[in-house]
């Protein structure tokens, strides 16, 4: 059972970071479904994911909700501002320890995004 003040300890992003050991234990985040076609209808190889990355994701969905003052739902302005580019390539070399929490969450939402959509 959470106390009031674990909550407090956790902070801004508690629900988020008790995401990091459980993901990193997982073996597998999903798979690929290959493409089907049954009946002349056409389905599309998707990613289907596992229970706990759909948390994750949904988890991060709320975090932008309930921070309005994040601007995340403008996730793509708030990279610009710190000058990091939208993309696999540059949030990697991107030095996370010298960006701001606001922008590695927009980062985060971009990833989720990008990945659903």
């Amino acid at each position: 059972m959470m106390r009031a003040t674990d909550k407090f300890q956790r902070g801004t992003y508690g629900k988020l970071t008790d995401f990091i050991e459980p993901l990193f234990k997982e073996e597998k985040h999903g798979y690929v479904r290959e493409f089907t076609k049954i009946n002349d209808v056409i389905q599309m190889p998707f990613v289907d994911y596992s229970e706990l990355s759909m948390d994750f994701m949904h988890a991060v969905h709320d975090f932008v909700t309930d921070h309005e003052d994040f601007n995340l739902r403008d996730y793509f302005s708030v990279l610009e501002e710190s000058h990091v580019e939208l993309g696999r390539e540059s949030f990697e070399l991107a030095e996370l320890s010298k960006l701001d929490g606001r922008t590695v969450m927009a980062m985060i939402v971009a990833a989720v995004r990008s990945e659903r959509f």
